[in-house]
């Protein structure tokens, strides 16, 4: 599974900005976990404590909308220069109201939406919006309020959303967005520059974690959890927005026009970062109960094929199969020492098997 960019050419046509609002938006998803978990951020903890009554109760009234999923909305104002969280703001008066209340009833279904999605009407079809209200209805977290509210007048609702987004930046984000900007800034120009030098597909490869090419020309595959195509040469373009406060999480807004890649700042890894079927044939390797004995055993001292079969009343044929499942997904290695071969458990990669999971799903 995965993400498709198609159309990718010589002619620069991704675009890379840095986006206030888009930054705000991932601060509010942590903001919204910061009377629930402390852990998340300490400036998260400063700002609730320091919110006055009317900033928390607004914080609240809003948290359905991107306690989940990352809001379209936050990211339909990246151009083609970094603009002021204020002109960003301003900016969203002009996103036509079916968008508004398309990109609502996406946050709020927590990113479901009709298979063929064509434009925002797609999404807002009575049979889809009463479906979303019936889920919606059951959480009972107050996205129910918000969803009728928004249906029921779109640019109301985008003026109220509006005021609690500026009084935000007065409430917190203003010094945090200073601490953050010059990293994302950087991380455009470096880039840019690689677009200048190595076109699209360079770029794209450098900055998002997971994406490889394909064998085919101008194609590119992001590992996600889900199937989205984008073509290029059918929107014309893709923005790619960095992000400092989003965690390890690629958001893909493919319902944006056009479409947005809101991608973690690249980190410097060092060993390569297992694909989502790698990680998935990993844990299949370590689900049969006889191959994580094996792994036990190998994990205090190598032993070789026949130590193993006699530890365990096993067929050497047998050890040699479970040992060649563990082989393949590099769970285990060989070392020869003469005429003997011993199997080592590669004890790092089943380490780090959790954290694989962990950065797969938020990929």
């Amino acid at each position: 599974m995965a993400v498709v960019i198609q159309g990718l050419s010589d002619d620069v046509r991704l675009t890379f900005v840095a986006s206030p609002l888009a930054e705000l938006g991932c601060a509010l998803q942590i903001l919204a976990r910061a009377e629930r978990d402390s852990a998340d951020a300490v400036w998260a903890v400063d700002a609730i404590s320091s919110a006055e009554e009317e900033d928390l109760a607004a914080l609240r009234r809003y948290t359905p909308l991107f306690a989940g999923i990352r809001l379209g909305l936050f990211l339909t104002q990246a151009a083609g220069r970094m603009a002021t969280l204020t002109e960003e703001i301003r900016g969203l008066a002009s996103v036509p109201a079916t968008d508004v209340l398309a990109s609502v009833v996406i946050a709020l279904a927590g990113g479901s939406r009709p298979r063929s999605v064509v434009c925002a009407s797609d999404v807002v079809r009575p049979e889809h919006l009463l479906e979303v209200r019936q889920t919606v209805a059951a959480r009972d977290d107050g996205g129910l309020a918000l969803l009728d509210q928004c249906r029921a007048d779109p640019v109301e609702w985008l003026k109220d959303f509006s005021s609690f987004l500026s009084r935000c930046e007065r409430w917190f984000f203003r010094p945090l967005w200073e601490d953050v900007m010059p990293l994302l800034s950087a991380e455009v120009q470096a880039r840019r520059r690689v677009a200048r030098n190595h076109g699209d597909t360079g770029a794209l490869l450098s900055a998002i974690d997971g994406a490889h090419e394909t064998g085919v020309s101008g194609v590119v595959r992001i590992d996600k959890l889900y199937e989205s195509t984008i073509n290029i040469s059918r929107t014309g373009m893709v923005i790619c927005v960095p992000s400092a406060l989003g965690g390890r999480h690629l958001a893909v807004k493919d319902e944006l026009s056009p479409p947005v890649l809101h991608y973690p700042l690249p980190v410097p890894h060092n060993r390569p970062v297992p694909s989502a079927r790698l990680v998935t044939d990993r844990l299949l390797a370590l689900g049969n109960l006889t191959r994580l004995a094996l792994c036990r055993d190998l994990l205090r001292q190598p032993r070789t094929t026949r130590e193993l079969s006699e530890r365990w009343d096993m067929d050497p044929a047998q050890v040699s199969r479970h040992l060649k499942v563990l082989r393949d997904v590099g769970l285990v290695s060989i070392e020869r020492r003469g005429r003997l071969v011993f199997y080592r458990l590669s004890g790092h990669e089943v380490t780090t098997l959790g954290q694989d999971v962990m950065d797969s799903l938020l990929r």
